[in-house]
């Protein structure tokens, strides 16, 4: 084999095995990420799942088929940017919180599960900036009366501050 195939063979098992889904992100399989944060409003105090990673946020609550009711997941972006978010292969609805700078910005409510090939978006319109959004079961943000301009203060609690994260 020529050296310049030989290259060629091993960049294209490279390339291969970079596209590769890791294990928890098997089609159908959910990630389970460390509880490392918290976030309470009025009396309510969700354990927050962080998705730190473009990866993790990618994969986000996809394939749950349920989640507890003091549970969430939050989503940290730095710097601040515009976001959308999708619920393509999401089972369960969910409210989105989407904050900057610890004020709520924008609320999607009772976002519905997407099942087909082209799904729409949720978040702020136009060029808003987020530095977190918060994925919480459908129907909290009316439960709570969560509204635009409400303070948001995560607390990180770092891993294993409690005693069953999943």
């Amino acid at each position: 084999m020529k050296p310049l195939q030989r290259r060629a063979l091993w960049a294209g098992l490279a390339l291969s095995l970079w596209a590769m889904p890791a294990p928890a992100q098997q089609v159908g399989q959910p990630q389970r990420l460390t509880v490392e944060a918290q976030v309470t409003f009025g009396q309510q105090t969700f354990k927050l799942e962080v998705a730190r990673t473009v990866q993790q946020q990618a994969m986000g609550l996809m394939f749950r088929a349920q989640m507890p009711a003091d549970r969430g997941m939050l989503f940290i972006f730095e710097p601040p940017r515009p976001a959308a978010f999708w619920m393509r292969n999401t089972l369960i609805p969910l409210d989105m919180v989407f904050a900057h700078r610890g004020k709520i910005v924008y609320i999607a409510t009772d976002v519905p599960p997407c099942k087909v090939e082209r799904c729409p978006t949720y978040g702020p319109q136009g060029s808003i900036d987020v530095d977190q959004v918060l994925e919480l079961n459908a129907g909290t943000a009316a439960r709570l009366q969560l509204k635009t301009g409400d303070r948001v203060k995560v607390e990180f609690v770092g891993p294993g501050a409690f005693l069953n994260p999943q």
